[in-house]
C-alpha cells in the first residue's frame, strides 16, 4: 500500500506543480480554481485534525458539529469538482467524496442517539443515553476513522493544494452533484472570476428551489416517501443557498445577507430542519420497536402514534406559515438582488 501511493504521489506532483500566486485584496475576484486552493485544503485540515482527536469514550451530542463539519466539506468539494483533476484509472475527489459521505452517516446515526432524547446539549448526562445503542453506534464512526491512514492522509492533502487553476476537468453530468452543477452549465474559468460564477450558481439553485416548492406546498401526506424526498431536497437547495455566507465569508454584501428575503429564508430552513428532525426521530423509532419485546414494543408504537400526530399538525402549520409569509416570493426577490450583484 505504501509503495502504491507513493507512486501516486509522484506521478500526480508530475503532472500538476503547485501554482504560486499572492493573493488579492478579494480573493473571490480570483479564478474558480485558485479559490479552490484556499478553501478546500485549509477545511479538510481542519476536519481531519479534529477526527483523529475523536476520545475513545465520545458520546452523541459530543460530534453534533463535527458531523455539520463534514457536511460542509462535502459542500466545498461539490463546489470545486471541476476544479481537480481525475486518471483513468481512480478519481481522487470523488473516492474522497465518498469517504466522507460514509463518515458522515456513521456521525448521523451516532449524533441521532443524542437528538432522539430532547434535552439541551449543556444539560445531557451519560446517564440519559441507553449506553448499549451508545456503543454499537460509536464502532462505527471508529471504523470509519481508521481509514484515515497517514500515507492516504499525504496524498489527499498534496492531492487538494494543487487544483487545475487554469483550466477545467471534464465531468460526466450523472457524476456532478445534485444540487451544485447537475442543472447547470460548467463554469468558464478563462472569462469568469469566482464571484461571477457563484452568482450563476445561486441563482440556478433559487429556481430550482422555486420548482420543488410547487411541489412542497402540494404535499398532503408528509408520510409518504416521495413525499418526504420533495421535502428533504428543497430544505436542502435553500440551506445551501443561506449558508453562503458561512461558506464564503463577505461573498455577498450585507444587503442582501442582512435583508428581509435571506433573513426570511433562513427561518425557513430552520423551520423545515425542526420538522425534518421530528420526521427522523419517528423513522428510528419504527426501526427500534421492530427489535423490542411485545410490552416495550407497545409502548413505542404509542409514542409513535403521537409522534406523528405532532408531525401532522406541525406540517399544517409550516404550510399555513409559509403561505401567510409568501415564502416564494421572498425566492423571487432574493433571485432578483443576486441577480442585480455588480
Amino acid at each position: 500500500m505504501r509503495n502504491y501511493l507513493h507512486f501516486i504521489l509522484i506521478y500526480f506532483l508530475s503532472s500538476h506543480p503547485a501554482f504560486s500566486k499572492e493573493k488579492s485584496k478579494n480573493i473571490y475576484d480570483e479564478s474558480y480554481g485558485f479559490v479552490a486552493k484556499s478553501f478546500v485544503s485549509s477545511n479538510l485540515s481542519d476536519i481531519e485534525e479534529k477526527i483523529l482527536n475523536i476520545p475513545n469514550n465520545v458520546f452523541p451530542h459530543e460530534v453534533k458539529t463535527l458531523r455539520k463539519d463534514i457536511g460542509d466539506a462535502r459542500y466545498y468539494l461539490d463546489l470545486f469538482i471541476y476544479a481537480y483533476p481525475k486518471y483513468k484509472l481512480f478519481d481522487p475527489l470523488l473516492d474522497f467524496r465518498d469517504l466522507l459521505d460514509e463518515g458522515y452517516d456513521a456521525f448521523g446515526n451516532f449524533k441521532d442517539l443524542f437528538d432522539m432524547i430532547g434535552i439541551p446539549k449543556d444539560e445531557i448526562t451519560e446517564g440519559d443515553y441507553d449506553l448499549n445503542e451508545v456503543r454499537y453506534y460509536r464502532q462505527f464512526v471508529f471504523q470509519w476513522i481508521e481509514k484515515f491512514t497517514p500515507e492516504m492522509n499525504e496524498f489527499f492533502s498534496l492531492y487538494f493544494k494543487n487544483p487545475l487553476e487554469t483550466d477545467l476537468q471534464e465531468r460526466k453530468k450523472k457524476k456532478l452533484p445534485k444540487f451544485i452543477w447537475r442543472y447547470q452549465k460548467k463554469p468558464t474559468v478563462k472569462i469568469s472570476n469566482f464571484i461571477s460564477i457563484m452568482k450563476k450558481n445561486l441563482i440556478c439553485l433559487l429556481k430550482k428551489s422555486e420548482e420543488r416548492y410547487e411541489k412542497v406546498v402540494t404535499i398532503k401526506d408528509i408520510f409518504i416517501h416521495e413525499s418526504q424526498e420533495d421535502f428533504h431536497d428543497f430544505r436542502k437547495q435553500v440551506r445551501y443557498i443561506v449558508k453562503t455566507e458561512k461558506y464564503f465569508k463577505n461573498l455577498l454584501p450585507e444587503l442582501i445577507t442582512e435583508g428581509i428575503s435571506f433573513k426570511f429564508l433562513k427561518k425557513a430552513v430552520d423551520k423545515c430542519g425542526d420538522l425534518n428532525d421530528l420526521i427522523t426521530k419517528q423513522v428510528y423509532l419504527n426501526h427500534k420497536a421492530l427489535s423490542l419485546g411485545p410490552l416495550e414494543a407497545i409502548a413505542t408504537l404509542a409514542e409513535i402514534i403521537k409522534l406523528k400526530n405532532s408531525i401532522k399538525e406541525d406540517w399544517r402549520k409550516f404550510l399555513a406559515w409559509q403561505k401567510e409569509n409568501k415564502l416564494k416570493l421572498h425566492l423571487e426577490i432574493l433571485k432578483k438582488e443576486i441577480r442585480e450583484l455588480k
